[in-house]
């Protein structure tokens, strides 16, 4: 199945199930972003499969550090956070209320992770 294809099956199916699909940018640096303190790397070749955060000293696996970062940004977009919002959001503090997060679209988000 072409990317295309799967793009066009994808939309329909979360809407008839009332999730929301985000598409994010093509060239987001996921698998060289830092999940943890945010900070990106500037050449991480496809052979590095594990890396080290230069700044936080996290250690990453590349497919797993990619998912939460693909994750966070996804939810970035979906609900139009600021840096500064979604970091508290990620803390479970409190938001102004226009970015409040409608109780049943986060738990629908929760389910997907």
């Amino acid at each position: 199945m072409t990317y295309r294809s799967y793009k066009y099956r994808i939309y329909p199916t979360s809407a008839w199930y009332g999730k929301s699909f985000v598409k994010i940018d093509r060239w987001f640096p996921s698998s060289k972003t830092c999940s943890a303190c945010g900070h990106e790397v500037d050449k991480l070749p496809l052979a590095i499969r594990e890396w080290v955060c230069p700044v936080c000293r996290t250690t990453h696996d590349r497919d797993h550090n990619a998912a939460i970062n693909i994750q966070n940004e996804g939810l970035k977009d979906l609900y139009s956070f600021t840096s500064d919002e979604f970091a508290d959001y990620k803390r479970g503090e409190e938001l102004r209320p226009s970015c409040r997060v409608p109780a049943v679209l986060a738990s629908s988000v929760k389910r997907l992770a």
